[in-house]
């Protein structure tokens, strides 16, 4: 008998064919789960190996001996005619046809469900690593940290803390720094690190905790790279207050050491004051996060004990100008009566510093607000944004009053430029909705609205950006629908009448109208902006410039020449008279700019 019969006869072939297709299927399996295990390449390049050496014994044991219903047995000492080489061949005959039916199966799977898994693996893959190129690896977050303190009461100081620590390193240019709204929106969420960093698309997270006990503070901590979860520094630091603002400039220029970060100016400094001021001024910046009647009136009260004990506190009396400012819009407390205590907080602020970037950038919005100067307002910014360029609260005013002048693209680029650094936070998207709303670009702002109320659904500014864009596109269904839960809200009054009159329930309209009139008789002469938005809205155009003359006549008007809001006026030539009367002339606006270099 030939070699090849005989090796036919005992199944050699066959064996190797099976050994080949199982090995074939072991590998596939390999290569699939071995990753998920955490497992290197070389792991699954020793199975291969493995399994190559594994052939040569198995083809060596297909020949030498026979498997029986006996047991395994030589082939030598088998009759021939007892042999059943034949039974067993077919045995591995669908041994192999089962390897490969397993195969089919798994070459579908692969085919229709992981090769879209590893597309989109390689998709995210590529878009970080392509953002990582971009930015580098310079990228930041810090997160709140941790009261530890044993009454669990100094809160205000552990979040205070965090943020100055956020407001240092976000001065530095070479860095990208997610601002406080993203970064402490994961305080009470039950996340890791590597979780956090992929949502906030950073590099590295900055943690820690604060314990205070009398006049000794601990704090504790920690850089993270969040790629690998690894610490690549921790330390505590015990000392007395009086330390507070050395352990902070500490902290951040270790950071910046860290991150090897080659810097192109001096580090910057946390601002000194008396360590009581300090505990009080972040006590009263905790209250105006969290904004509420009870909460501003609180933050008011802590900040006047700050500024008591050091009246020279310049960070105190803006913030305190903020929160006039704020509460001339969330209150309804009278609104010149707020405007003049904010010009008051403001102009203490820059004549104890007038170089502060925060106090210009806050004097150019009261002044904007209530005086309604853009030449001074746009100076006072200008200045501001060029002493601190890298400053997000800062750029996010000078978005604000770009809009005001007309300056919608540098206004788009700016806050889109600050959605970046607050990706999942809420103030970036109601600015940058606003941008898009003002440029007429109505499909992004509502892609950004309703990016805003899946976050926040009771946002009444995420309702009202939407509803307007609706409004715009026509689509006065859609505009309704978000003014269901409108309650006393001006804005949203404001569009439910614009939609009842665009689908013809007039009635509706008229009684919604008449509504908004009582509320200008009752509440002030804001409204009166409201009102005339319905009429230029409704096609009632001397309706519209009475109401707007009305705003001018009580200082709140609020337009710029190409308001797309008001579009149904632009070729009216009391539109143009109006513009030159408030000074919102397009001449005028166009000699007025502000230019922001932003980081790169």
């Amino acid at each position: 008998m030939s070699l090849v019969s005989e090796l036919k006869r005992r199944n050699v072939f066959r064996v190797a064919l099976a050994y080949l297709a199982v090995a074939w299927l072991l590998i596939q399996v390999a290569e699939t789960t071995f990753p998920l295990f955490g497992l290197p390449d070389s792991a699954a390049r020793l199975v291969v190996v493995v399994l190559g050496i594994g052939l040569i014994p198995a083809l060596i044991f297909s020949w030498v001996f026979e498997l029986t219903p006996d047991g395994i047995k030589k082939e030598s000492e088998i009759d021939r005619s007892q042999s059943i080489t034949a039974a067993t061949g077919k045995s591995i005959d669908r041994i192999v046809m089962l390897v490969l039916a397993v195969a089919l199966v798994y070459f579908a799977f692969d085919k229709f469900v992981l090769s879209e898994v590893r597309v989109e693996s390689a998709r995210q893959e590529g878009l970080s690593q392509g953002r990582v190129e971009f930015y580098g690896d310079k990228s930041i977050a810090v997160l709140p940290f941790v009261d530890m303190s044993i009454g669990h009461d100094q809160e205000y100081m552990s979040d205070g803390i965090a943020e100055e620590l956020l407001n240092l390193l976000a001065q530095i240019p070479e860095l990208r720094v997610i601002s406080r709204s993203s970064s402490f929106s994961f305080k009470t969420a039950n996340i890791d690190i590597p979780s956090i960093a992929e949502k906030l698309n950073v590099a590295y997270i900055l943690e820690g905790s604060v314990r205070k006990s009398g006049n000794r503070i601990r704090i504790t901590s920690q850089l993270v790279e969040a790629r690998s979860d690894t610490h690549l520094w921790s330390e505590t630091y015990e000392r007395e207050l009086d330390d507070i603002f050395a352990i902070q400039d500490e902290i951040a220029e270790t950071v910046v050491g860290k991150l090897e970060v080659m810097l192109l100016a001096e580090p910057p400094k946390v601002r000194e004051t008396d360590p009581e001021a300090y505990a009080l001024f972040l006590q009263a910046r905790h209250l105006h996060e969290n904004p509420s009647t009870e909460s501003f009136h609180k933050a008011l009260e802590t900040y006047q004990a700050a500024l008591a004990i050091d009246e020279k506190y310049v960070p105190a009396w803006v913030w305190l100008a903020a929160l006039y400012d704020d509460m001339a819009h969330s209150l309804g407390i009278p609104y010149e009566e707020v405007g003049r205590l904010a010009r008051g907080a403001i102009q203490r602020a820059l004549a104890i510093d007038p170089d502060d970037a925060m106090a210009l950038g806050m004097s150019a919005i009261i002044v904007r607000e209530w005086d309604h100067d853009l030449a001074f307002a746009a100076a006072q910014m200008q200045r501001g944004v060029s002493l601190d360029p890298n400053n997000p609260v800062l750029l996010r005013w000078a978005g604000i009053l770009m809009l005001a002048l007309g300056q919608y693209d540098d206004a788009i680029r700016v806050n889109e430029f600050l959605f970046e650094r607050d990706p999942v936070g809420v103030i970036s998207k109601i600015n940058l909705s606003a941008a898009y709303l003002h440029a007429a670009r109505f499909e992004d702002s509502i892609e950004v609205s309703k990016m805003l109320l899946t976050a926040r659904p009771d946002s009444g500014i995420g309702r009202f950006l939407l509803a307007l864009a609706y409004l715009h596109t026509g689509d006065m269904e859609l505009a309704l629908q978000q003014t269901e839960q409108r309650g006393n809200s001006v804005r949203l009054t404001a569009v439910a009448a614009i939609a009842f009159h665009g689908l013809g329930r007039l009635d509706e309209f008229e009684s919604t109208l008449t509504e908004l009139r009582e509320w200008y008789d009752s509440d002030g002469p804001t409204i009166a902006n409201r009102i005339a938005l319905v009429h230029a809205f409704t096609g009632d155009i001397d309706a519209a410039f009475e109401w707007l003359e009305r705003a001018s006549r009580d200082g709140v008007l609020s337009l710029s020449p190409d308001d797309a809001d008001f579009v149904n006026l632009h070729d009216d030539p009391r539109w143009d008279a109006l513009m030159e009367k408030a000074g919102f002339s397009k001449e005028r606006l166009d000699a007025i700019k502000i230019n922001v270099n932003l980081p790169k």
